[in-house]
């Protein structure tokens, strides 16, 4: 069995972690919301890991406030690796 990570398994971890830390379903128009941030400019990049993979922070309204989620994106394959915990200062 390979190791190699795909776009669905990203997808199931990232989903994890989000519920998790976030309180938020990993549904696909979060999906889609949270990357739309990122390719039209309106998210914080906090660092970039390499060529591919680069770290976040991201407004999302969560009852009626904006919340800063970090999201840990793949730009080659299109999905989020991760999210961080809110306080994450391990972003090296």
């Amino acid at each position: 069995m390979s190791n190699k990570k795909t776009k669905k398994h990203l997808d199931i971890h990232a989903g994890r972690r989000l519920e998790e830390r976030y309180g938020i379903k990993y549904l696909q128009h979060v999906h889609d919301y949270l990357i739309s941030k990122i390719r039209n400019g309106k998210a914080n990049l906090i660092k970039r890991q390499s060529n591919r993979v680069s770290i976040w922070d991201i407004d999302y309204p969560i009852d009626g406030t904006n919340t800063i989620i970090r999201a840990v994106y793949d730009k080659e394959r299109k999905t989020f690796c991760t999210f961080l915990p809110r306080n994450s200062k391990e972003i090296d």
